[in-house]
């Protein structure tokens, strides 16, 4: 248990990091707005909505949660390691996409599409991955219905 609860302090600092440093990133990339980051943060909750609904899903099929969430973890670190060749490119990319989108009248509308697009591709399949430990955690450490709760509430605490 205690290995287990250290391992999702740590995991839960790394996402949190993990989030702040691709808020800073996408700041300076797609410039320091309000649209930035919130096309940051809608990716990043999206990772953990579209986790946590996939999990709900396949909740039975789960035989081994911890050993599933290592298994998540180690993948989800891979995924976030995998495009920085790409970032030092991302602003050049912008800058053409601004150019091609200049005189379309819809030009704000489908680079902010792009953006997005960019923003997901990059963000949410580590997203994904790494915001499923907390409800693995609690359904591996869970010991039975009885103290349910309160297993729930040491490893969220």
């Amino acid at each position: 248990m205690r290995v287990a609860l250290a391992l999702i302090l740590i995991e839960g600092s790394l996402a949190f990091a993990l989030e702040v440093a691709w808020t800073r990133y996408f700041g300076v990339v797609l410039g320091s707005s309000t649209y930035s980051f919130a096309l940051v943060l809608a990716v990043f909750l999206s990772g953990i909505a579209l986790g946590s609904a996939w999990l709900s899903r396949s909740d039975a099929a789960l035989g081994r949660p911890l050993v599933f969430f290592g298994w998540t973890q180690l993948l989800g670190g891979l995924l976030v390691l995998g495009p920085l060749a790409l970032y030092p490119r991302t602003p050049w990319l912008f800058v053409n996409l601004g150019a091609v989108f200049s005189d379309h009248p819809l030009a704000f509308f489908l680079y902010t599409a792009c953006q997005l697009l960019v923003c997901a591709l990059v963000m949410l399949p580590p997203t994904i991955l790494l915001c499923m430990a907390l409800p693995l955690l609690v359904k591996g450490l869970a010991r039975d219905l009885r103290r349910l709760g309160s297993d729930t509430g040491r490893v969220y605490a």
